[in-house]
């Protein structure tokens, strides 16, 4: 074992450490120390940063782990608590769990190949303080995040989560104290056993995510949902797919303002449990040219208070919709009726005659199902009324 304590400036590099009752590589109260090039192997816990839980807010020390490798710990291949930490460079493999951060103020998380998942402030120190984290560059099996006294700023990108249960990358809120900013950007989650992509909270607490940003998610091959999204204030998500899920494509509540561009949801619902969509206490919804697809059951919407879909295809509830329409007249017929598939009667629409016939029509009128058009005098027999349309609520 390896310990430095208290240290100012501390450089620890080309070592192996191996089969120590403890840890390999423990490292307390640094002022600034570098760990770089190790293998650490068959300890109980391989590499552990120290500073206790009610010193975070005060210490500000620094610790870097730079290309180091752990495997077979019988514990935790790194295990800490840390005013500011990086890890830039770090193989685990056979460990109990990968990275285990029970408490910090800064991490940044990079080039990591993670093979039994990063656990970020889910340890017995939930008291402390989660402000900025960074991650980039990582493949695993899951990531967990807790935040107990809220964040600024969460940036997950360029990540694979190939999952073995449970959910594949989870942000939990466990106070009343708000995430700030979450971006997500080209990340990757499959095989999922419960939910893709996950932003929750406790039920007895009353913080939220304030601003989420989704860009080039998948969310693919799971048991249940894509994605699974709950108490924010705004989000967008752009080319975002859940694609081969059995319940859900995208479950979404409890938010303000969400926006959906370029989305797709993909043959979920197989199992006609649910749907492509599911909004539920949602104040404003935007989707735009989004596509949604289902094994089963439609999109649903409850307790949406201001929705649009402009430029969407597949099973969704429709609030705009337009087409050209073809009648043939038979001599006694006066209305015709056009349906226009949307949610409810809409409040604008129109009708543009294509042909001569057609500009003989002398009102129009719409209900919850159908637009009609009404001639004075009924079209001859064998008379061609052709007409675009249009229809919104």
């Amino acid at each position: 074992m390896i310990h430095f304590d208290n240290v100012t400036n501390g450089y620890i590099r080309d070592l192996e450490v191996r089969n120590g009752y403890s840890r390999g590589i423990e490292v307390d109260y640094p002022d600034f120390v570098v760990v770089e090039n190790v293998i650490s192997h068959d300890n109980y816990r391989n590499y552990m940063h120290w500073v206790s839980p009610s010193d975070l807010k005060s210490w500000d020390g620094v610790a870097i782990f730079r290309n180091v490798k752990s495997y077979n710990a019988n514990n935790n291949g790194f295990d800490g608590t840390s005013p500011t930490l990086i890890i830039d460079g770090f193989m685990s493999k056979g460990d109990g769990t990968s990275i285990a951060i029970d408490g910090y103020k800064r991490i940044i998380l990079r080039n990591i190949h993670a093979e039994k998942g990063i656990n970020i402030g889910a340890g017995a120190w939930t008291g402390n303080i989660a402000v900025d984290a960074i991650l980039d560059g990582i493949y695993t099996n899951k990531i967990y995040m807790w935040f107990s006294v809220g964040a600024n700023g969460i940036k997950i990108s360029n990540v694979t989560v190939d999952a073995s249960g449970g959910n594949g990358v989870e942000l939990h809120i466990k106070s009343d104290s708000n995430v700030e900013y979450v971006l997500f950007d080209n990340v990757e989650v499959k095989n999922f056993a419960w939910a893709g992509i996950v932003l929750t909270r406790d039920s007895t607490v009353a913080g939220r995510f304030s601003v989420v940003e989704m860009t080039n998610i998948v969310a693919r091959d799971g048991a249940q949902r894509g994605f699974y999204i709950y108490y924010v204030d705004y989000l967008r998500m752009t080319n975002c797919v859940a694609k081969g899920n059995d319940w859900r494509g995208f479950v979404i509540a409890n938010s303000n303002y969400v926006e959906m561009v370029n989305c797709s949801a993909i043959k979920s619902g197989a199992y006609n449990q649910d749907g492509p969509l599911d909004l539920n206490t949602v104040t404003t919804f935007r989707a735009i040219g989004c596509h949604f697809e289902t094994g089963g059951v439609n999109a649903t919407l409850t307790s949406v208070t201001d929705y649009r879909f402009d430029g969407c295809s597949g099973n969704y509830p429709k609030t705009n919709n337009s087409g050209t329409t073809t009648f043939t007249g038979d001599g006694s017929t006066t209305t015709f009726t056009i349906p226009h598939g949307l949610v409810a009667q809409p409040s604008k629409y129109f009708v543009q005659p294509l042909n001569a016939d057609a500009r003989a029509y002398s009102s129009v009128s719409a209900d919850a199902t159908n637009i009609s058009v009404t001639f004075d005098t009924a079209p001859a027999s064998g008379t061609t009324l052709t007409f675009y349309w249009y229809a919104e609520v």
